[in-house]
Order: C-alpha cells, then structure tokens, then sequence
C-alpha cells in the first residue's frame, strides 16, 4: 500500500477513535505488529505536512508543521516555537527550541499500528520509549505556524 493511503487510513481512524491519554509500551506496539516508517516514507510522510498529536510525556496535544527546508514549527497552545527537522538512521529529529541539560536524545522512530501511528522516542536513560501519538496528518501548514 503506498504511503500517502496509510497516512490518510490512520488519519481517518484517529480522528474516528478519539484520543487515548495513556500511552502503551514499546514492547506493545512490537507485539501488535507495529511497522517502522523508514527512508523516503519518513521523509514522504514528514516533509511539508502538518502533524496533530498528543504528548504522553508532556501530557500535551501538539500541532508541528515540517517545512521541506528543514525548518520545524511547535504549537502545544502556548505560541510557536521554531526550530529544525532532519532524518538520521530511520530517525526523525525535532530541535525545538532550547534543549534543557540532560533533555533525552531528540530522535524518534514513527511506527504504524493498525490505524494508529506512535512516536518512539529515549528516555533519559537511553531506553526507547512512547513518546507521542500521530493523530491526523495534513498536506502543508494550514494553521499557519510557518512565518
């Protein structure tokens, strides 16, 4: 199935299901057949699009808007923060505003689960761990977070 059907499948359903507050584990999403989104459909899936999300760790819904320059824009409701996206190793990295000393490593790898996509990122001990929820993604910045 080619990427763009996967991303409006799981975009679809997520705005159907609602969001789920509590995050499942890593080991969850393995044992539920989660895919890694990886090379040109990470990029395919990230580049000039919008992400709506929600943080599990930040308890946060979020809006960030990739630009296919590499600039990055965050919105959890309290103004946009700029910052960078690049892709390192199957890795999608977000510098959004200033790190704080000891921060956990900025990369994440996006896995698909059925018709839901989730966010690995690493704890401060290096450990993998969800991080987020993809709840819809769209083509380009209609919310306008891009100046």
């Amino acid at each position: 199935m080619c990427l763009r059907a996967v991303i409006l499948a799981c975009a679809l359903a997520l705005v159907a299901s609602g969001a789920n507050a509590q995050a499942p584990t890593f080991e969850k999403i393995l044992d539920r057949g989660g895919e890694q989104v990886t090379g040109q459909d990470l990029a395919e899936m990230l580049s000039g699009r919008t992400l709506y999300g929600h943080s599990f760790s930040a308890k946060v819904r979020f809006t960030e808007y990739y630009a296919p320059d590499g600039r990055a824009y965050f919105d959890a409701g309290r103004g946009v923060t700029p910052g960078t996206w690049s892709l390192n190793n199957d890795h999608a990295c977000f510098e959004i505003g200033e790190p704080a000393p000891g921060s956990p490593n900025p990369c994440s790898r996006l896995f698909i689960v059925g018709d839901q996509i989730y966010g690995i990122g690493y704890d401060v001990r290096g450990d993998p761990a969800v991080s987020f929820r993809v709840e819809s993604i769209v083509d380009g910045d209609p919310e306008g977070l891009a100046p």
